[in-house]
């Protein structure tokens, strides 16, 4: 598997598994916070403000959307800190958490 996070200058990376699983309700709380920081993401790219809104409409609303954006964000380390104390993750840039098996791991080179 190559990584394509834009930190591993495209080395070959394999996925390890941690043998450490998350409960399903703290991986439904991850998806929320993940597709709330991605939602916020859309709304604050500028190519995708309406161009008949009023300019002091375009400001509050990306005020707004800014905001969410860092909470969902901060909620999103919140919950990485939570992972790491509850299950002794490592502190490693690379651990991720797989959707489907709810099984944390980690990115090696191959």
């Amino acid at each position: 598997m190559e990584c394509n996070c834009g930190n591993c200058d495209t080395k070959k990376m394999k996925r390890v598994g941690l043998n450490k699983f998350c409960s399903e309700f703290e991986l439904k709380s991850i998806i929320m916070i993940s597709n709330k920081i991605n939602c916020t993401a859309q709304a604050t790219d500028p190519r995708n403000m309406p161009e008949d809104v009023a300019e002091k409409q375009q400001i509050l609303f990306l005020e707004v959307a800014f905001n969410q954006k860092a909470e969902a964000m901060y909620l999103r380390d919140l919950w990485w800190r939570d992972m790491r104390i509850d299950y002794d993750l490592p502190e490693n840039p690379t651990l991720g958490i797989d959707f489907s098996s709810r099984e944390f791991y980690i990115l090696e080179e191959e």
